[in-house]
Order: C-alpha cells, then sequence, then structure tokens
C-alpha cells in the first residue's frame, strides 16, 4: 500500500528536530511542516522570539500543531528501529553461543 511505501521512506533524519537533531519524543509541525521537539522550539520562541529558526518567519506557540499521522510514522520507525537493533544483538549473540554448543 502506498502507506507502507511512506514509511519505509522514513529515516532518523525524518524525525529530527529542526533546531537540535535529536529524535523528537514530543513532536510539533510548523505551519511550513518543519518538525520540532515541543520544549525546543517553545523555548526558542520565548529565548529568540516568535520566529521560526528555520524559515526566518513569524511563528507562535499557537501556530504549533500536533500530527497524528506524523505521531504514527514515528511510532513505526521507532518499533521497526527496535526490532532491527534486537535482531543484530539476536544474531550476535548466536553467534558467539555457537562454540558453547555440546
Amino acid at each position: 500500500s502506498s502507506a507502507n511505501n511512506e514509511v519505509n521512506e522514513d529515516t532518523a533524519e525524518s524525525f529530527q528536530c529542526a533546531i537540535n537533531r535529536h529524535c523528537v519524543t514530543d513532536p510539533v509541525l510548523s505551519p511550513e511542516g518543519v518538525v520540532f521537539e515541543r520544549a525546543t522550539i517553545l523555548n526558542w520562541l520565548k529565548t529568540q522570539g516568535s520566529v521560526c529558526p528555520v524559515h526566518h518567519t513569524p511563528l507562535t506557540a499557537d501556530d504549533l500543531r500536533e500530527d497524528p499521522s506524523f505521531n504514527e510514522r514515528l511510532c513505526r520507525w521507532r518499533v521497526r528501529e527496535a526490532l532491527i537493533q534486537q535482531s543484530a544483538i539476536s544474531q550476535a549473540e548466536g553467534a558467539a553461543g555457537d562454540e558453547y554448543d555440546f
């Protein structure tokens, strides 16, 4: 399905805060679709003024929105990454465990 294709194209960069480049845990989007960690952009707006750090256009806390489809993609990506990591750990443990099989 097209939804699966979209999910498969997501990378770690898709979920990075535009300010600090950390993977977001409480994401909000600007009207232009820029992804921010909520606490990070709120701090930015408080300390730097009501301007988007990416587009340099007016931006206020009220302009920020949550996006349920983005949050779902983030959740799916996190699960997929955790499964990949777990699989790698299991393979490494399996390889190391073979020498002790009697």
